[in-house]
């Protein structure tokens, strides 16, 4: 009796077969992967939108930046240079400009700037009382790209005829709705300042410093150089005492195309900046209007 009951509680176990467990372990895979790939997609295409979001923004920074700039540059003085992998693109800030007297009022000729004899007194219409910072040069007639520079660049007070020494102070003394202003050179004994050719639109610049941006394909970096000294020449070297600040660092590639326009039109210039992230880039370009009338 004893040995019944054992036989019956013992003899006949259920369970699973080899064959069904394999099957369930193949179906389990099965859904396991539909399940992940309907879960992680998602992640994953936020992840890569982010990503080229993150790119786009860089990117359209840095140009913007670059934008700023050109739309404060006195005319005629862009100029973009390559060299390999570095591209370079310059140009001399004003940080104010407005019209001067060309022709005298009232009988008085001491207000308008004459540009056929020595000159270092004249108006402008406007009230201007900001103060002048050290370093600041005063630009008229800058016509072409080549006489600005190499004007710019002359360490002879005699040869800088359309951009005044970096040592030449401003008075400015009210004059009703007008301004006077006053060369004073280092050198009081020195021939006052004679400014080469007068501006088609009668318009004057105070520049504080030229600008320069450098791309650098091998290192990706962008960085902006500013408070050097100007040379004739565009380069792609690291300007001599510059201050410096890093634009970007995921730069790709870089091109500065620049169409100096004429007397008639507009320059243009065309900013292809790519900038690469986790191994993914995005590709931005950008057209500027430059205005080169003086």
């Amino acid at each position: 009796m004893g040995d019944f009951l054992f036989s019956n509680v013992f003899g006949k176990s259920k369970g699973f077969t080899l064959v069904e467990l394999i099957m369930v372990i193949v179906l389990l895979s099965a859904i396991g992967s539909m399940v992940s790939a309907v879960i992680v997609r998602p992640f994953t295409m936020y992840q890569d939108m982010s990503r080229r979001a993150q790119l786009v923004g860089l990117a359209e920074t840095a140009i913007s930046r670059i934008v700023q700039d050109i739309d404060r540059a006195i005319p005629n003085s862009l100029r973009v240079t390559s060299l390999g992998n570095k591209h370079s693109l310059e140009l001399m800030s004003a940080f104010y400009g407005g019209r001067y007297r060309a022709a005298a009022e009232g009988g008085n000729a001491l207000d308008r700037l004459d540009v056929t004899a020595s000159d270092n007194s004249f108006n402008i219409f406007a009230e201007f009382d900001a103060t002048i910072p050290t370093g600041t040069r005063l630009i008229v007639g800058p016509l072409s790209t080549a006489l600005l520079y190499q004007s710019a660049a002359q360490t002879d007070p005699l040869l800088q005829k359309i951009v005044t020494p970096s040592d030449t102070q401003f008075d400015l003394t009210a004059q009703g709705n007008e301004t006077q202003i006053e060369l004073i050179a280092a050198d009081l004994s020195a021939k006052p300042f004679e400014f080469e050719q007068s501006s088609p639109r009668k318009r004057m610049f105070f520049t504080d410093s030229p600008i320069t941006y450098l791309c650098d394909e091998d290192t990706k970096t962008i960085t902006r150089y500013s408070k050097y000294d100007v040379e004739e020449t565009g380069s792609t070297t690291v300007p001599t005492s510059s201050t410096d600040a890093l634009l970007i660092e995921n730069a790709l590639q870089c091109d500065f195309n620049y169409d100096p326009g004429s007397p008639q039109r507009n320059g243009v210039i065309t900013i292809a900046l790519t900038v690469e992230l986790d191994g993914e880039n995005v590709t931005l370009v950008r057209q500027v209007f430059v205005i080169n009338a003086p």
